[in-house]
């Protein structure tokens, strides 16, 4: 390597290009970097959004078909994650039914883990761990109150209708309610986006009404395709570094290209002194690194609530203007084989 030592100096003396080059990588890395992170930053908060509003993704089937009728039609349907039936249940001026936990918004404690385990409104004047006797069918059901639900602040579309309800597991309410009483189903379809579809289907089958929530969804489709974009952005921000890196090398090897020229006179092949251009642009990348990590912490303070930066999203970034590095100077070692100091004497 001594004997390309003039060279590999003489690069680094060259304040313009140095800084030129750096300016280049430092601007490219913080944009790949920044748009990758506002990529996982809004994709965090759309998946937040979908999850506070569940309700999106559920579908009230109400119909005057029986249960089996009602089972047999939504087994034909696509992307359903699952559905139960609409169980009511009114006894000693209590009123009971079933929702999943999706569909509930606790103030305190949890939803049921054991059968007799209920949730009861804010309004009932119960607290955690109290007991309800409640008698069906001549018979007393011990139940303990494990949670407690804000009746104002619930996620299925139909809480005035359920705002006094006590909520039970699935598995005590479905051992007394019998299915012949059943005329509605709720639904839960994979993602909020497939309901629209669920529904064209169902509304071709006869005898069904519908209730879906739909407040919120244009924020929500806001985000989805908002994330999209910049996610897209991101795809083209790598495409677009990779004319960048190949400007950087260029401007290197003609900057440098009367040394190129010294160097294959004394007999040095086109090989080595493209890989000698290479350690050049990846010491250059490495020096870029320091400027990028000051400027993204800035943004970081900032802009915390928006973005999510890691190390792992650094390294990625890194390794990738790496290889393209690699690709583009293998891509110039053909420019550097029409170096030519006779050429360079002459013009």
């Amino acid at each position: 390597m001594l004997k390309y030592k003039f060279l590999s100096f003489n690069i680094l003396k060259k304040k313009k290009l140095c800084q030129f080059s750096i300016v280049m990588f430092s601007v490219m890395i913080v944009f790949c970097i920044f748009i990758n992170g506002l990529s996982n930053g809004l994709k965090r908060k759309y998946e937040k959004l979908k999850e506070e509003n569940i309700n999106h993704s559920y579908i009230v089937l109400n119909s005057n078909k029986t249960y089996e009728e009602i089972i047999k039609d939504i087994e034909k349907l696509e992307h359903i994650v699952k559905f139960y039936p609409v169980m009511l249940l009114e006894t000693n001026n209590q009123k009971l039914t079933y929702f999943d936990n999706n569909l509930i918004k606790l103030l305190d404690g949890s939803y049921p883990k054991n059968k007799n385990d209920v949730i009861v409104s804010s309004n009932s004047g119960k607290k955690i761990n109290d007991i309800i006797k409640i008698n069906i069918y001549n018979h007393t059901f011990i139940l303990k109150v494990v949670g407690v639900y804000d009746v104002n602040n619930q996620n299925f579309p139909f809480n005035d209708l359920f705002d006094n309800y006590i909520y039970t597991s699935f598995e005590f309410i479905n051992d007394i309610v019998n299915n012949n009483n059943i005329s509605s189903v709720i639904i839960q379809v994979t993602d909020y986006k497939k309901v629209s579809s669920v529904v064209d289907k169902i509304t071709k089958m006869a005898n069904y009404d519908i209730i879906l929530t739909d407040e919120n969804s244009l924020v929500l489709d806001r985000y989805a395709n908002f994330s999209k974009s910049i996610n897209n952005l991101s795809k083209f921000l790598m495409l677009f570094s990779c004319l960048i890196i190949a400007i950087v090398q260029l401007v290197i090897i003609y900057d440098n290209k009367l040394d190129i020229a010294i160097l294959k006179s004394l007999g040095y092949a086109n090989l080595k002194i493209s890989v000698l251009i290479l350690f050049y642009s990846l010491i250059l990348l490495v020096i870029s690194i320091i400027p990028s990590i000051f400027i993204l912490a800035l943004i970081t303070i900032f802009l915390k609530e928006l973005i999510i930066l890691n190390m792992v999203m650094f390294i990625k970034i890194f390794f990738s203007f790496l290889i393209l590095i690699i690709i583009v100077t293998s891509f110039f070692y053909f420019v550097i084989k029409k170096i030519n100091i006779i050429k360079l004497i002459k013009d």
